[in-house]
């Protein structure tokens, strides 16, 4: 990436460098309260300063970013209150997501679902609950891209990048892997067979489940902020 980067437009440098920051802050290599220090980041990446400095400035839009004057920008903290308020939002958003992505199936949609099923079923085999959450989250953008609806698709994929910076469900509970597995095999096969009304009812209890397991940990978590 470094090479690249070099050698590519100012807006195309600004786009790559705004999504290599926003992965590594959204991963956790990045640090809530962390600052972001312009010159060491353009130099690290063999870039000029303009192009990092608009990409912390999209980071901040985000909220992912704060930029204090004459100080310069830190990582942004993801508090329990925040997560609260985005599962909130999720859990209204979701089931509408899905009505329209089984609306819009295609062949295409079933083809990633059952490539993307693949990679669960061997996170699962390997015991791996990180390559399995990488997945889970791959499969679950299928129905994103389904929506075909530009808006939606960016909220979504917003509330969803906060959520996965506060925790890694799978990791924290390795017991859920098993039922997931499974409702992640009868979610993509009644997909494939477009059979809406059990698609939808499933799928809702798929997200009610993952909702108040995010639920409890949010109440045992809460201590440790306060």
């Amino acid at each position: 990436m470094i090479a690249s980067l070099a050698e590519i437009s100012i807006s195309t440098k600004t786009a790559a460098i705004y999504q290599l920051l926003k992965e590594e802050i959204l991963s956790g290599n990045i640090k809530d309260g962390e600052r972001l220090i312009i010159r060491e980041i353009a130099k690290k990446n063999r870039i000029s300063d303009s192009p990092v400095r608009e990409a912390i400035k999209a980071l901040e839009s985000e909220g992912l970013v704060q930029i204090i004057p004459h100080v310069g920008a830190r990582v942004m903290g993801n508090s329990i209150k925040n997560l609260e308020d985005t599962l909130a939002i999720r859990e209204y958003l979701e089931p509408f997501v899905m009505q329209l992505a089984i609306e819009n199936a295609s062949e295409s949609i079933k083809e990633k679902l059952k490539e993307h099923l693949l990679e669960l079923k061997s996170a699962y085999a390997s015991k791996d609950a990180n390559k399995y959450s990488i997945a889970n989250r791959k499969f679950h953008d299928v129905f994103y891209e389904a929506v075909d609806n530009q808006q939606l698709i960016k909220i979504m994929k917003n509330l969803y990048d906060s959520e996965k910076r506060s925790l890694a469900l799978f990791q924290i509970y390795p017991g859920l892997l098993e039922i997931s597995l499974k409702e992640h095999e009868q979610i993509c096969q009644l997909y494939i067979e477009e059979n809406k009304e059990a698609f939808l009812a499933l799928t809702l209890q798929h997200k009610k489940r993952h909702f108040n397991t995010l639920r409890e940990y949010c109440q045992k978590a809460k201590p440790q902020y306060q």
